[in-house]
């Protein structure tokens, strides 16, 4: 074979490549478009809770999980070409609580994660102030403004960006990311 047919056979598999790959980074593009249009089909309701239960609630995981879906988190997501999920620590007053956002949806635990991205604190007494209110999102904002929950942030600028955190950030403090 010929010095122009090796140029020719190369040129195509180069250009078979740049098809595949763009075709890949198409359909990552087009399946977190997907996620982020149906990811309301996922958020929890409010809850008509009675004093009585407020009084004897214990803090959980599925309350956690509802704060953050109040928080929009489920918006976050991988980095693309990445398997790297967002990671979310909640303190409530001495408990832990960890959070992992995966195809919109959030999965909470006690088990302990490394490298959580952000944590949250936020006291209990205004958890139950968020479950009893018919606007839980005011609730949170008012929480952050007075500063009563507050934010730390674990990762660099670089990955919370990819992630998402971003517009999240600033829409719920008015602020930058300052890390």
């Amino acid at each position: 074979m010929n010095k122009r047919g090796k140029i020719l056979i190369f040129l195509s598999i180069v250009l078979v490549l740049l098809i595949i790959v763009a075709l890949f980074v198409g359909y990552m593009i087009f399946k977190s478009y997907g996620n982020q249009k149906n990811s309301n089909l996922n958020k929890p309701v409010h809850i008509n809770w009675s004093e009585t239960e407020l009084m004897e609630l214990e803090i959980n995981e599925s309350v956690i999980s509802y704060i953050l879906y109040q928080l929009d988190l489920e918006e976050l997501h991988n980095p693309p070409l990445s398997s790297n999920t967002p990671k979310i620590k909640v303190i409530v007053d001495n408990d832990n609580y960890y959070s992992e956002v995966i195809d919109n949806q959030i999965f909470t635990s006690k088990t302990e994660m490394q490298n959580s991205d952000i944590s949250i604190y936020i006291p209990k007494f205004q958890v139950i102030r968020v479950l009893n209110s018919t606007e839980p999102s005011k609730v949170i904002l008012d929480g952050i403004s007075s500063k009563l929950i507050s934010f730390e942030i674990n990762a660099d600028k670089s990955s919370l960006l990819m992630k998402g955190y971003y517009p999240l950030y600033q829409r719920f403090t008015g602020k930058e990311i300052d890390s």
